[in-house]
């Protein structure tokens, strides 16, 4: 059932050596650049193909490409990029792919939609969210170029988000997945308390009882880590897996790895849940 399914999840997060799991993604096949600005890429994750319109993060560093951050009140375009921190949680979610097939996963921030797209290789039902539009239309665009054997492309893309006003979700899911979704413009700016606190609320709100949340962050300043990590554990029992615990270090640091060593992964269960599930192991 699914609520075994989550159980056996959390088990496993407790108890699981996050050692040795080499699979940082090779291309199946050259990246193609496209006339827009982006890249398609081919991913071989495990035994999937995965094809995958977004930003080249190095040529936002070699080009005057530019994504705005929101910051200035224009539209947040961070989402076009795929950040390196979506290696860490794919390479989670294959982990748990068994027990991922009879769960609903819901995707925070899906930008790209990356993380979603492998997970919906896996798990019985993914819904795709980002509060810009031009991110949702991107996250469609990429449903589209998925293969026919994934069915067809009917996955819900929903509006959710933190910011004050943001529609929220009137389902729960037993995983909720958020890769590299919170972004300081400067190594000297904390995160905003008050987002913090609406991004926290809303992990606690879209989770299923004995669910799990998989957060990726690129520690971009310690500060940023910290305040997430502070805020999450207020609500959630939180364990802090960096890039070697996740990937091998020879697969971390190869080219295109660009940031790996800078992410880090959160897994967050609910308190009470963990305790429970502690005194069964």
């Amino acid at each position: 059932s699914s609520s075994d399914s989550l159980q056996a999840v959390a088990r496993r997060c407790a108890c699981i050596s996050m050692h040795g799991f080499a699979n940082f993604f090779p291309r199946s096949e050259p990246d193609v650049s496209l006339g827009d600005g982006n890249t398609l890429h081919k991913f071989g994750v495990a035994d999937f193909h995965v094809p995958l319109v977004a930003y080249e993060i190095d040529a936002l560093r070699t080009t005057d490409l530019d994504l705005s951050d929101g910051t200035d009140g224009t539209p947040d375009e961070t989402g076009r990029a795929l950040w390196p921190s979506s290696t860490l949680v794919v390479s989670l979610l294959l982990r748990f792919r068994l027990e991922l097939g009879s769960m609903d996963v819901l995707e925070l921030g899906s930008g790209s939609g990356f993380c979603g797209l492998v997970a919906r290789r896996m798990a019985r039902r993914v819904v795709f969210s980002d509060r810009e539009p031009k991110m949702r239309e991107l996250t469609r665009r990429n449903l589209q170029l998925q293969s026919p054997e994934c069915g067809p492309p009917t996955d819900e893309v929903a509006a959710y988000g933190w910011a004050e006003g943001d529609v929220w979700p009137t389902e729960r899911f037993g995983l909720v997945i958020a890769s590299d979704v919170l972004y300081g413009p400067h190594s000297s700016v904390r995160t905003c308390q008050k987002e913090l606190e609406r991004f926290v609320h809303l992990l606690e709100h879209s989770l299923a009882p004995g669910g799990m949340v998989i957060i990726g962050h690129v520690e971009r300043n310690c500060m940023a880590r910290a305040d997430l990590h502070e805020a999450l554990q207020r609500r959630f029992v939180v364990q802090l897996l960096r890039a070697d615990d996740c990937v091998s270090p020879e697969l971390s640091s190869q080219p295109g790895n660009f940031g790996m060593k800078c992410s880090v992964v959160l897994l967050c269960t609910r308190a009470g849940e963990a305790v429970a599930l502690d005194a069964d192991l």
